[in-house]
C-alpha cells in the first residue's frame, strides 16, 4: 500500500506541473467536460481503495485493459501535460454523446447489441409486468417512457433496483447490454452483473436520452447463475432500462482461471482431487501437532477420502479406540472425545507468504459440525480464517485474521446470505504485507488493511471438520456421517 500512495503523490506532482486542457469523454471521470488534475486524482484514489464520489468508471479505463489501475492515472497525467495526445483506449471506450431517441445509441465495446438469442427473460418489459425481475424499493414497470415498444423498467427515487437471476454456463464469455436513461441529467443509472464467479461489473448512464451501454464478463468453471440488475444509487429522479440482453459470445478454456482482480497471476499450488487417493506429496492427514484440536473429534486418516473428483472429510458418531477421554481447552473447557473426524494440511509441503488462496467447498447441513478452511504459520498467531461455518445456521459463515490474542488482535466478520449446504461455493482470501481481502464466489466480502498483515508469512493450508467445540454439540437431529466436501484448492501469486 505504501508503494500505491507513493505513486499517487507522484501523479499529483505531475498534474500540478502544468499542461494543456483537452475536452473529451474518455478520461473525464467526473463528467465535467474536461480532463484535468481532478480526473487523475480520482483514478488514483479509486485505485488505492478510497472510493471517490462522482466517479464514472466507464471513462476511467483509458488503456482499455478491462481494469482501472495506476497506469490509467499515469496516462491521464501524461495527457494533461501534453506528453500524449490520445489514450490507448481512445477508439474502444470513448463515451458517446447522447443520440436522438429514434437513433440506435452507441456503446463502448461493441457499438451495437450482439446477434444471437438473449437469455434474459422479459428484458424488453413488453409483458407489461416485471416478472421474473425482482424489485427492490421504488422500482416498477414504466408505461410512460421506453426505448422500444410500450414499457421499460423504472428505478427511483434512489436507492432502487431491478434484478434478475439468469442461468449461465461455466467457462464462457457473455455480453450484457441495454439502453439506459435518467430523468435528471447528471444523476446515474447503472446496468450491471454480479454473483457470476467474478468481480461485480457495471456501466453507467447520466444522460436524459436512451443510451446503449454494454460490458462483457467471463464465467469460471463453477459458474451456473448470474444476477443482472438496473440500479439507481442516488437522486430523486427516475432511471430507466430497456431492451436488456445477455448473449453468449463464446467459450473460454476450462480449468483454473486467474482471479478476476488486477495482477499477472500465476498458479503456484493446486489440487483438483482427481483419482481415488489423496496426493501425499501435497497433503498430510491429521493436524501437525497431533490428532486433537479445539473440538470433540479425534482425527483418523481413514476419515479423509478422495472419490468422484472430490476431497471428502467425514465425521462419524463413534469414539476412536486410540482417543483419550478428552482434552481441556482454555477457550472451550473440558471436551470429551466422543467422535471421529479428519483433517488435511500442507504443513511442511507447501507454504506461502502472500497470494490468492481459494477452495470450492460444500458444507454439512445438520447441527454439530464446524468445518473450516484456514492457514497457520510458524506457531500461533497469525492465523487466516477463510471460512468457518457453524452448521446450526446454514446461511452464515465467518472470516477472520488473528495477529495477536483474539480479543485485541483480530479482524472478525460475520457473513449472512444463501444456504451454504445446497451447492458448492468458492471461498478465497488475497493478501500481502499491507492488506487482506476475502471473497465469496468471486465477490469481495471483507477487507483489512494494516501493518499486522506482514505477520502472515510462511502460511500453510488446513481443511478440517470439527465436531462440537465452538459449534453446538450434535443431537438427535444430526445426520451421520457429516461430510465436508472440497472440489479443488488453488493458490495464485502475482
Amino acid at each position: 500500500m505504501k508503494k500505491k500512495y507513493t505513486l499517487l503523490v507522484l501523479i499529483l506532482l505531475i498534474l500540478y506541473s502544468g499542461g494543456g486542457l483537452y475536452s473529451q469523454a474518455l478520461g473525464d471521470v467526473n463528467n465535467d467536460s474536461g480532463i484535468d488534475i481532478v480526473d487523475g486524482l480520482l483514478i488514483a484514489q479509486y485505485y488505492v481503495g478510497l472510493h471517490p464520489v462522482n466517479f464514472n468508471p466507464d471513462a476511467a479505463d483509458v488503456d482499455a485493459n478491462s481494469s482501472i489501475d495506476i497506469v490509467d492515472a499515469l496516462l491521464i497525467a501524461q495527457y494533461y501535460v501534453g506528453l500524449i495526445t490520445e489514450f490507448p483506449g481512445q477508439t474502444q471506450t470513448a463515451l458517446p454523446t447522447a443520440p436522438p431517441l429514434d437513433t440506435p445509441a452507441p456503446t463502448s465495446v461493441p457499438t451495437t447489441p450482439p446477434t444471437g438469442n438473449t437469455i434474459v427473460v422479459n428484458g424488453d418489459f413488453e409483458t407489461g409486468n416485471l416478472s421474473p425481475w425482482g424489485a427492490w424499493n421504488n422500482a416498477r414497470i414504466a408505461d410512460w417512457k421506453s426505448y422500444s415498444g410500450s414499457y421499460s423498467g423504472a428505478v427511483g427515487s434512489a436507492p432502487a433496483s431491478l434484478e434478475q437471476t439468469i442461468t449461465i454456463e461455466p467457462n464462457s464469455l457473455y455480453e450484457l447490454g441495454g439502453y439506459l436513461l435518467v430523468d435528471t441529467n447528471g444523476e446515474e443509472v447503472n446496468l450491471g452483473v454480479k454473483n457470476y464467479g467474478g468481480n461485480e461489473l457495471s456501466r453507467v448512464v447520466t444522460q436524459n436520452s436512451f443510451t446503449y451501454r454494454s460490458l462483457r464478463f467471463t464465467t469460471n468453471d463453477y459458474s451456473t447463475t448470474a444476477t443482472i440488475y438496473i440500479y439507481k444509487s442516488s437522486g430523486s429522479g427516475w432511471g430507466y432500462g430497456d431492451d436488456i440482453r445477455v448473449t453468449k459470445i463464446g467459450s473460454v478454456g476450462s480449468g483454473p482461471q486467474p482471479p478476476a482482480i488486477p495482477g499477472n497471476w500465476q498458479l503456484v499450488f493446486q489440487d483438483e482431487f482427481d483419482g481415488n487417493q489423496l496426493d501425499t506429496s501435497k497433503w498430510s492427514t491429521d493436524y501437525p501437532w497431533g490428532h486433537t484440536h479445539n473440538h470433540r473429534a479425534y482425527t483418523d486418516p481413514a476419515n479423509v477420502r478422495v472419490e468422484n473428483g472430490l476431497l471428502r472429510i467425514m465425521a462419524e458418531n463413534r469414539r476412536h479406540p486410540d482417543a483419550p477421554d478428552g482434552i481441556r481447552r482454555d477457550d472451550f473447557g473440558w471436551l470429551s472425545l466422543d467422535y471421529t473426524s479428519g483433517c488435511v494440511t500442507t504443513s511442511g509441503k507447501f507454504h506461502t507468504d502472500h497470494g490468492y488462496m481459494e477452495a470450492r467447498l460444500k458444507l454439512p447441513p445438520t447441527k454439530g459440525f464446524w468445518p473450516a478452511f484456514w492457514t497457520l504459520g510458524d506457531g500461533w498467531p497469525p492465523e487466516i480464517d477463510i471460512l468457518e461455518f457453524l452448521s446450526s445456521v446454514q446461511t452464515r459463515f465467518y472470516t477472520n485474521y488473528h495477529w495477536s490474542i483474539p480479543q485485541s488482535g483480530s479482524h472478525f466478520v460475520e457473513h449472512n446470505g444463501v444456504d451454504l449446504t445446497n451447492n458448492f461455493h468458492v471461498f478465497a482470501v488475497e493478501w500481502d504485507s499491507s492488506h487482506m481481502t476475502w471473497y465469496f464466489d468471486g465477490s469481495e466480502i471483507a477487507r483489512y488493511t494494516g501493518s499486522n498483515c506482514s505477520q502472515a508469512v510462511n502460511q500453510y493450508i488446513l481443511l478440517n471438520l470439527a465436531v462440537g467445540g465452538w459449534e453446538a454439540d450434535p443431537d438427535s437431529t444430526t445426520s451421520w456421517p457429516g461430510v465436508y466436501e472440497c472440489d479443488w484448492v488453488r493458490v495464485w501469486q502475482k
